[in-house]
């Protein structure tokens, strides 16, 4: 189950869909002129909302109609067992098209088996439109039964399934990630009754053991690593549970971009290999919604040469529907420029998006750059601090979410100090993104997605480059005033739905 996210994903999405589109339509209406210029794409797609799809038993099979031209994007037929089928099209497209003059005769794309268990009461019925709206079906001997607004939200087929699946409890004091699953991509699933996470113990969303994996070593003198996560490079992590309760931590740091270590062979009298790097343009790993920072300067002392410099690389850029946040770059021996969070334009156009589309999207921060090599002595290996991973995506869809001083973090990895005398601080990797949509919000906590810090130069050598912060969209229809949301200079959005 947690590791099917296909169909999953494009659910959960359409669940976030529902819940923000319609106060974000009035949200974005209250703001300035550039912004409203957003709301009559926004009216458009509001529109879909209103449509009536209704379901109407026929002998063996099952019709569903509509008042409108709707396509199909998903089936789920699900029991109190979890789900017993799946229909989705390759590639994530339309299965088939509904309208007013063509109903869709579910017989065309489920078995006959199938269709007799939810006919007899004994399963669901879940289609998937492409207005955003996962409409279900359940038949009783009284009465068809039809949920397909806001309403009903909360008892949504996704909460069903969740509570028909065991508990995950840590308990016990130590460091434990959710794994099992890292075949299924970057964007992956987890159902639980009831998460919980106890006082001492910090959940991270994936396995964040570094892995270092070599990408070049130049004759000269010259070694570039990559330091990435173990459970995978930009991974999200999609949480659906009838309960989340968190005593400790939540995070997804160290799980986004992968950073970088320089190490540079240095002898006297002899060549500085630093600016050979230029060559290999952007080494860095990007992200989609905070940039990174760029490594410090690294300084090599001489008593007959003087002071050379090796430059820090510049940290990793983030890309997201078709806008750019470009990396922080080590200009000379300067200070590194620090990273940023992609353009607003970005964040609004991600809640305007197709629910399927964003299915299969990872939300998270760019690896930071290495800081530039110092000097331990001649002939040695001299390294620069390593730069920060960036931080994973967190969507977490509940009943409630409860957190008693707990923490739910997506923030970027700060870079590292140098070993070598004189080395520069690794760049801090960019913050991913943290989405919250839950019936209530309880307790006192904290919700975080910000910049890791830039590392220490030692010596001589340079501070690294702050990475970008991150992104938080929270709907709930009560939120908990001790709810603490810290996203530095990115952008947040906190609904309240009645």
């Amino acid at each position: 189950m947690r590791g099917d996210a296909s169909l999953f994903s494009a659910i959960v999405i359409a669940m976030v869909f529902i819940i923000a589109i319609s106060t974000i339509y009035y949200y974005l209406a209250g703001l300035n002129a550039y912004q409203s210029r957003l709301f009559s794409s926004l009216s458009s797609i509001a529109s879909g909302l209103n449509a009536n799809v209704w379901f109407m038993p026929d002998g063996s099979t099952i019709n569903v109609y509509s008042d409108r031209s709707l396509g199909v994007l998903g089936v789920i037929v699900y029991t109190s067992s979890g789900v017993s089928y799946l229909n989705t099209s390759t590639g994530g497209g339309v299965i088939t098209y509904i309208s007013p003059s063509n109903p869709l005769d579910i017989s065309t794309i489920l078995p006959s088996n199938i269709i007799n268990e939810i006919l007899g009461g004994r399963a669901y019925l879940g289609v998937l439109m492409s207005n955003g709206i996962l409409y279900t079906y359940r038949y009783t001997q009284s009465s068809s039964v039809v949920n397909n607004g806001f309403s009903d939200l909360w008892a949504s087929p996704l909460i069903a399934i969740a509570r028909s699946m065991p508990d995950l409890i840590y308990s016990s004091p130590g460091i434990y990630w959710i794994s099992g699953d890292e075949a299924s991509g970057s964007v992956r699933v987890t159902f639980a009754r009831n998460l919980v996470i106890g006082s001492d113990v910090t959940l991270y969303t994936a396995d964040p053991t570094p892995k270092w994996t070599w990408i070049f070593v130049w004759p000269g003198g010259l070694a570039l690593y990559r330091i990435e996560a173990s459970g995978g490079i930009g991974v999200s992590r999609i949480i659906i549970a009838d309960t989340v309760e968190i005593d400790g931590v939540l995070t997804s740091k160290g799980l986004g971009g992968a950073g970088n270590i320089l190490y540079t062979y240095i002898y006297y009298p002899g060549p500085q290999n630093c600016d050979m790097l230029s060559i290999y343009g952007d080494l860095a790993n990007g992200g989609t919604i905070a940039s990174a920072g760029g490594g410090g300067t690294g300084a090599l002392v001489r008593n007959v040469a003087g002071t050379l410099y090796c430059r820090g690389l510049g940290g990793g850029s983030a890309s997201l529907f078709g806008y750019t946040a470009p990396g922080g770059w080590a200009a000379g021996y300067g200070r590194p420029i620090d990273g940023t969070t992609i353009d607003y334009n970005a964040f609004i156009k991600m809640l305007m998006i197709s629910p399927y589309q964003l299915a299969t999207l990872s939300l998270y921060g760019a690896g930071g750059g290495s800081g530039g090599s110092g000097d331990n002595g001649y002939y040695t290996w001299n390294d620069g601090g390593p730069g920060g991973r960036g931080g994973g995506g967190i969507v977490i869809i509940c009943n409630k979410l409860i957190l008693n001083n707990g923490i739910i973090d997506a923030s970027g990895e700060s870079g590292g100090t140098p070993s070598s005398s004189n080395g520069g601080g690794g760049g801090g990797g960019g913050a991913g993104a943290i989405f919250i949509y839950c019936n209530s919000i309880e307790g006192s906590g904290i919700i975080r997605a910000v910049g890791g810090q830039g590392g220490s130069g030692n010596g001589y050598g340079g501070k690294g480059g702050k990475g970008g912060d991150g992104w938080a969209v929270i709907v709930a229809s009560s939120i908990s005033p001790g709810i603490t949301i810290d996203v530095g200079n990115g952008y947040k959005l906190i609904v309240s739905v009645s």
